[in-house]
């Protein structure tokens, strides 16, 4: 191939996924040298993704789509076998032209400019990856991804995970309101009802193993990115409870998984909230995020919310939800 294009997904089974309406990634151009290109598209629309009326497609889409490329230039630039196993280590997004991921009238074309910035080895041989990826609309440049991930082959991931309890057997835990975390179907909201005191927050991990995009296929752990939605959706009812601020646009994240979040236990997120910024048409607000499970924590995160001066009062954090979806 010596151009990319958008007419069609690579194989699911290249970015592990089940679903094909869950791949993102449709071509990679490798260069050499460390340096490949990777086109995707999100869609207009997106159960999950476009689940929000800020009518911005959702900067976590981009990272997901980063995600897929890091598998897909895993398995096709350097050979990494279809069975092992991926661990996620550290990722970074950083928002540069909100204005540029406007939902439009079609589907959102981009390329990633994938750089190798590290590689890591373990014995002689690669099992890892720093990727920074360049992601470009139209020319403009519009966010920057980073994701450092290992691989293990199949038959070293049982001595890694050892015992692994089976799920809860309980009630699934009552949901936030939806609209306090910036959703509109309740199915979406990963967190319980937060509690919030002054700018500290705390809400228990929401873990719906049947939901089709965050658990796409069966796993054995909670996903890095249900984490990440997590620390999105507590900073959000943060916000909205300590700041009165409406749902924000996120604009920069930077997490960290320090261990597996299992199945079998309850996961606490926690958050606190700096001072809202005046920005020269937004306020913004950083917050700092920590997930808790049986004594240790699991991931952590920084990230950024930009909200419009023009945003209307927040909805209050009490009650459940109206709207099932």
């Amino acid at each position: 191939m010596h151009k990319l294009t958008f007419s069609r997904t690579v194989p699911r089974e290249l970015v592990h996924r089940a679903s094909v309406a869950e791949v993102f990634v449709t071509s990679l151009l490798d260069h050499g040298g460390g340096r490949i290109d990777v086109g995707v598209q999100l869609p207009r629309s997106h159960a999950f993704y476009g689940d929000s009326d800020n009518g911005h497609h959702d900067p976590v889409a981009f990272a997901e789509a980063a995600r897929q490329a890091c598998l897909a230039v895993a398995h096709e630039c350097f050979r990494v076998p279809a069975e092992a196993r991926f661990l996620l280590r550290k990722f970074e997004l950083r928002l540069l032209d909100p204005a540029a991921i406007a939902v439009t009238d079609t589907p959102c074309d981009a390329v990633l400019r994938c750089r190798v910035v590290q590689r890591f080895t373990h014995d002689g041989r690669l099992c890892g990856l720093h990727l920074r990826h360049r992601v470009e609309i139209d020319d403009r440049h519009v966010l920057t991804a980073d994701f450092a991930f290992s691989w293990l082959p199949e038959s070293e991931w049982a001595p890694v995970r050892g015992t692994i309890e089976p799920p809860r057997a309980v009630p699934p835990p009552t949901r936030c309101a939806a609209a306090v975390v910036g959703r509109r179907c309740d199915r979406n909201v990963v967190i319980g009802p937060p509690h919030v005191e002054g700018s500290f927050a705390r809400a228990t991990v929401v873990v719906d193993t049947a939901h089709p995009t965050l658990f796409d296929h069966p796993v054995d752990h909670v996903p890095g990115m249900v984490l990440v939605e997590a620390f999105r959706q507590l900073a959000t009812a943060c916000a909205a409870v300590s700041a009165n601020l409406d749902t924000g646009l996120l604009t920069a994240l930077r997490c960290r998984f320090s261990a597996f979040a299992e199945l079998s236990a309850e996961a606490v997120c926690h958050c606190r909230l700096g001072a809202v910024q005046m920005m020269a048409a937004d306020r913004e607000v950083e917050a700092w995020c920590w997930i808790d499970q049986s004594g240790r924590t699991v991931a952590d995160a920084q990230l950024r919310l930009s909200f419009p001066t023009t945003a209307v009062d927040a909805p209050h954090a009490d009650g459940l939800a109206g709207r099932t979806c």
